[in-house]
């Protein structure tokens, strides 16, 4: 699947949620339970918006301490793919992204070209402190 040829037009009219990992990881709640969030393709010139909300979710610890263990062996792992590898454990689905007419299914291979596609996604990710951090992946910045 060619992700430039997702329709755009029909997805920033009606937006498109996107279902994250519970952050805050609250008991009875589960690790998938729908947080808040949303991923809006626009023209070329305005990019897709993905929210990712919080570090404290189980996933997106064990994420974050696998690459501080790679860094501590002396690996660098540049900041779009970090970025990139704590995205792809947040996101568990997606409604109303389009292909063509069609729902644009949800699946790893599916999420993780969405997440890589450099044309059209920037991933912004707030902690639990509020601080942000933008990267879009394959801009070349670290």
């Amino acid at each position: 699947m060619d992700i430039s040829k997702l329709n755009a037009r029909a997805a920033s009219d009606r937006g498109s949620d996107m279902h994250l990992r519970d952050p805050f990881g609250k008991p009875g709640r589960g690790d998938t339970h729908k947080t808040g969030g949303a991923l809006l393709y626009r023209d070329k010139d305005k990019p897709v918006l993905f929210h990712v909300l919080g570090n404290e979710a189980s996933a997106v610890q064990a994420e974050r301490r696998a690459m501080e263990e790679e860094q501590s062996n002396g690996a660098r792992i540049p900041a779009k793919e970090a970025v990139f590898r704590v995205a792809r454990v947040a996101l568990t689905g997606w409604q109303n992204l389009m292909d063509g007419g069609a729902e644009y299914p949800f699946n790893d291979a599916n999420r993780d070209s969405v997440l890589r596609n450099s044309d059209n996604i920037q991933i912004q990710i707030i902690d639990h402190m509020g601080d942000v951090g933008n990267v879009r992946p394959g801009d070349g910045t670290d």
